[in-house]
């Protein structure tokens, strides 16, 4: 019962759990809208499934309160701190170095990570599409009864080099 076992002990034990990094464009807003409370109920289903979770929001804000309801639940929030002068690039790749696993979500989050962690590591990535955005756009097109096919062809085209990309 040394009290400085303590430390050690707290990292072996999360050290022993499997750690997923999941990458969103920002902390999710959960009572706001459906995409962030769909995040929040995998972000809790991982949790229960015993995993460490590393939240990764690329705008890198602690937006409040839901970064606190997050690390309440044991999620680690990476956000920078006034007077850090890391890069985005610094915190990711340190988030990364403490991953089993990384879960992107969106395409554009996407090509922005995904390079970064295949030259950074050999972890699996899953890509969360989240919904099929070029659909998205098409029918958006069609009820406003503007259709930019070439727009709607290239988000279509980046999507699945996406899938394909990933694991």
């Amino acid at each position: 019962s040394d009290p400085s076992n303590v430390s050690r002990a707290a990292r072996m034990r999360i050290a022993a759990r499997r750690s997923i990094l999941i990458v969103d464009s920002y902390v999710p807003l959960h009572d706001r809208d459906a995409g962030s409370s769909r995040i929040k109920l995998l972000i809790d289903g991982f949790c229960a499934a015993g995993y460490r979770v590393i939240f990764f929001p690329d705008n890198l804000l602690p937006t409040q309160p839901y970064t606190t309801d997050l690390q309440q639940n044991g999620v680690e929030v990476v956000y920078v701190v006034a007077g850090n002068d890391r890069t985005w690039r610094d915190h990711f790749i340190d988030a990364l170095a403490d991953a089993d696993v990384v879960w992107i979500s969106r395409p554009d989050l996407c090509r922005k990570y995904l390079p970064i962690v295949r030259n950074n590591s050999v972890l699996p990535v899953l890509y969360d599409t989240i919904d099929l955005h070029h659909l998205r756009l098409r029918r958006q097109a069609e009820h406003d009864r503007y259709i930019d096919e070439a727009t709607c062809a290239a988000v279509e085209r980046q999507e699945i080099a996406c899938a394909h990309a990933a694991d």
